[in-house]
């Protein structure tokens, strides 16, 4: 899991109380494992358990659904003051490295120098009309 996302997940769970296993339950799930039986599998615990957790996850967090629960922790991940990400408005995920992520190659300020918008654009612009009122057959 990327170092932010866990921090921030980390983060999520001790403000709502979480149990540990709560806490698996949706580290799981911000990970892309969506399913009662996904996490069942993932975890080795019945489908029944898995929806007992949800059901005291939506509890603490207020919430009543996967999705609720998921726009809550986006919200308060990415909240203004940055706190629940250690960021501050005036800093910028370059400004903190975080440890064993290597910066992508197609990063603008890398790559162009004092011209990020040039890494932006596309290198052949692309028609937003290709068939020009052919129809595809």
């Amino acid at each position: 899991m990327n170092p932010l996302v866990r921090h921030a997940t980390s983060q999520f769970a001790r403000a709502h109380g979480l149990t540990q296993r709560e806490c698996d339950i949706f580290s799981l799930l911000v990970e892309g494992v969506g399913s009662a039986s996904g996490l069942a599998q993932a975890l080795r615990i019945s489908e029944n358990t898995i929806n007992n957790h949800f059901k005291n996850l939506y509890r603490r967090t207020g919430t009543n659904s996967r999705t609720e629960l998921m726009s809550l922790f986006i919200r308060e991940s990415l909240d203004q003051d940055g706190q629940s990400t250690g960021l501050s408005p005036e800093t910028s995920y370059e400004d903190k490295p975080v440890p064993g992520v290597v910066p992508s190659p197609r990063d603008a300020r890398a790559t162009m120098g004092t011209h990020p918008e040039r890494a932006l654009a596309p290198a052949i612009p692309r028609d937003p009309f290709p068939f020009h009122g052919e129809r595809a057959s």
